[in-house]
């Protein structure tokens, strides 16, 4: 995200680094599901100045997150805590990569069966998971803010096999690379939500 200048953050900072990312708005959630709706709404509109109406939206979403984190319970800072929240930094980092479950439990000091138990409990996805998740979001941004072909797109994102790259995708994305790309409502929201963050900083 462009243009977040929060007081005490570095630029494009939303929360800290040791701050749980799953936030639960709890009794916000029909409200904070009806801002999404709206904002949406309006990106798909696509009318005369209506920037600044998707700006606001944003502004309002990004402040109830900001609201709700306080009663949000924080990562404990115990050594088994930092060392798994580090290897999920390596793997954002690295995702592209061939990455295994016993080389990521060896770096975080921990059992085979222990790293894969505590890493689900604290980011809410087996480490696995986690990782064709980073590779399939990665390959979506890919698909609609490039050229590339869905065969680079894969090697990319760490597959040299594109039939098992599109079974994965089709699994977690819930259409084919090629239908996702052709979708006209992926690309159309993303354009505009990034031209109006660059336009109108928060």
């Amino acid at each position: 995200m462009t243009g977040v200048n929060l007081p005490g953050r570095p630029e494009g900072e939303l929360i800290a680094p040791e701050t749980s990312p799953r936030i639960h708005v709890g009794e916000m959630a029909g409200v904070v599901e009806s801002l999404f709706k709206l904002l949406y709404a309006e990106v798909e509109r696509d009318l005369p100045k209506n920037e600044q109406i998707t700006h606001d939206i944003l502004r309002v979403l990004i402040s109830m997150i900001l609201y709700q984190l306080p009663k949000e319970r924080q990562l404990p800072p115990r050594e088994k805590d930092r060392l798994l929240i580090a290897c999920k930094d390596y793997i954002d980092g690295h995702f592209m990569e061939e990455l295994t479950v016993e080389k990521l439990a060896e770096r975080s000091h921990m059992s085979l069966s222990g790293f894969a138990h505590q890493f689900k409990k604290i980011f809410g996805f087996p480490p696995i998971q986690y990782i064709i998740r980073r590779r399939i979001g990665e390959a979506q941004r890919l698909l609609f803010t490039t050229d590339l072909s869905i065969t680079e797109v894969s090697v990319r994102v760490g597959y040299d096999n594109i039939s098992y790259f599109n079974n994965q995708f089709k699994r977690f994305a819930g259409m084919s690379p090629q239908n996702y790309r052709k979708s006209k409502v992926g690309a159309h929201q993303f354009k505009k939500l990034n031209k109006l963050l660059l336009h109108h900083p928060i």
